[in-house]
């Protein structure tokens, strides 16, 4: 037998195995090409739901548990599992890098991300809110976190680091109700800022500026005490109350009559109108009078001298006039005062009887009475003067007059002393004062038809007209008012 033969023949009968299925047990080392393309079934990988804890490089796994698709992990170094993907198409790099892809900002958009971001996940420059039954507490950060009370739809703000504020808000519509908090006054704010709240003695509201003023503000009907500091309305139009028959008794209350169309003030308890002057304006020194529409306004003239009050009548050319009562109109004497310089005469016009004539430009100057008529009496009151002897001379020697002397019981003449008659004009001084006496007895005019001139303390005197001026007709009692405080001086003519 041939020995090749022989050979090839037992080479044959021991690669050519039968048609069974065949067990491997022990490690093989192929070489050459495998083809299994004609197997009915293949699985060259080693499968389970445990990966291996060591392995080769090289080596194949077929993960049975895990996502379909990637199953299949490689052995890439020693002990080293790698999965693959088996989505369609080739992975070539990942967000246009290659190699070992390692996240980075800009990977994704914003609308690619899902979830819910945490707060430690957030910067500090981002403000975010949060939610929940109730007020808010814990830790918070200013400027930077934000709660809405879910219950009360409150909603808060962190102002200070673990500080929550709650913020007011309206929706609006409709009438708008504001509800705060009543407390004591709150410190003094930092400079520049001004702090509001609700008082909870006056429960109204206040403010308190960065120099620690409080300031109560009040609304329609309330009393509002202001702060002793300036109130500056300079740029403001101020409107004091109005109605119809104003009056007001408490001092320092002001008011407009809008029936009367006047202003009223309480001054000492009492209701008072203040006058107004019309938008012309005065001449220094002029008078004033009441116009048409009840306001002061200038006459036009300088002011006169004199007294007297009540309201001055419509009367005759020339003629005296005089307050027959006190607080009366002023009335026609229906007598003329003529005054032809230098005679001054005292009658009825155009008659030469029952005169008095006062000449003071004659070489001796000289004062005549003429009775009414050829028969007339002429009835001369005198002062008595005691201690003094009658001297005889006749009535009508120079400096003489006719006095009644207690020591010859019957009248007689005799020259006038310097002490015999009253001075000619009797004055007063004042200070500070709105109302002066000057009794009868003291001024010694026996008569009601006075006259009384006034006159300010400066060193240049001005003229001050009373307000009124009042004799008593039984006493001669003087009573002098002025409607502001005075001083100066006043005489009595």
């Amino acid at each position: 037998m041939n020995p090749l033969k022989i050979s090839i023949a037992v080479l044959i009968s021991v690669s050519l195995p039968s048609n069974g299925q065949q067990i491997i047990n022990g490690s093989r080392t192929l070489l050459g090409n495998w083809d299994a393309s004609g197997a009915a079934t293949t699985k060259p990988l080693k499968a389970g739901t445990a990966i291996p804890a060591a392995c080769g490089l090289g080596e194949m796994f077929f993960k049975t548990d895990a996502t379909a698709g990637a199953n299949v992990f490689l052995c890439t170094g020693t002990n080293t599992w790698t999965q693959i993907s088996s989505q369609a198409g080739s992975l070539t790099s990942v967000f246009g890098r290659t190699g070992a892809v390692t996240s980075q900002n800009g990977d994704y958009s914003f609308s690619q991300i899902s979830g819910q971001a945490t707060v430690g996940q957030l910067p500090s420059s981002v403000q975010y809110f949060q939610s929940g039954a109730g007020a808010p507490a814990g830790s918070c950060t200013p400027g930077q976190n934000g709660y809405l009370d879910t219950i009360n739809l409150d909603y808060w703000f962190c102002d200070i680091a673990n500080g929550w504020k709650k913020t007011l808000s309206t929706t609006n519509s409709g009438s708008f109700t504001l509800t705060g908090q009543t407390g004591t006054v709150p410190a003094t704010p930092t400079a520049g800022l001004a702090t509001i709240y609700l008082n909870s003695t006056d429960k109204t509201v206040h403010s308190v500026n960065d120099s620690g003023t409080d300031i109560q503000y009040a609304g329609w009907g309330e009393a509002n005490t202001w702060g002793a500091f300036l109130q500056d309305f300079s740029a403001s139009t101020i409107k004091i109350p109005l109605a119809a028959g104003f009056t007001t008794v408490t001092n320092g209350g002001l008011g407009y009559d809008s029936t009367l169309n006047q202003l009223h003030a309480a001054i000492n308890g009492v209701d008072s109108v203040i006058p107004t002057r019309v938008t012309a304006a005065p001449v220094s020194g002029n008078c004033v009078k009441w116009s048409s529409n009840l306001q002061l306004q200038d006459s036009g003239a300088v002011c006169g001298g004199g007294g007297g009050s009540g309201t001055v009548n419509a009367g005759t050319a020339a003629h005296l006039a005089y307050y027959a009562s006190s607080t009366a109109a002023v009335s026609d004497t229906g007598a003329t005062l003529n005054w032809v310089s230098p005679i001054l005469t005292i009658g009825v016009s155009g008659v030469t009887t029952g005169i008095l004539n006062l000449a003071s430009a004659t070489a001796t100057g000289s004062v005549s009475v003429t009775p009414a008529s050829a028969s007339g009496n002429v009835t001369l009151t005198l002062p008595a003067v005691t201690g003094t002897a009658a001297v005889a001379a006749t009535s009508t020697a120079p400096n003489q007059a006719l006095f009644a002397t207690s020591t010859a019981g019957a009248p007689g003449y005799r020259s006038i002393a310097s002490t015999d008659l009253p001075n000619p004009v009797y004055q007063t001084t004042f200070t500070s004062q709105t109302s002066i006496t000057i009794l009868g007895a003291t001024h010694l005019r026996a008569t009601r038809f006075v006259n009384v001139q006034c006159w300010d303390s400066s060193t240049t005197p001005h003229t001050v007209e009373p307000d009124s001026v009042t004799v008593n007709t039984g006493t001669f009692d003087i009573v002098i008012k002025f409607a502001n405080l005075q001083t100066g001086a006043c005489s009595v003519l």
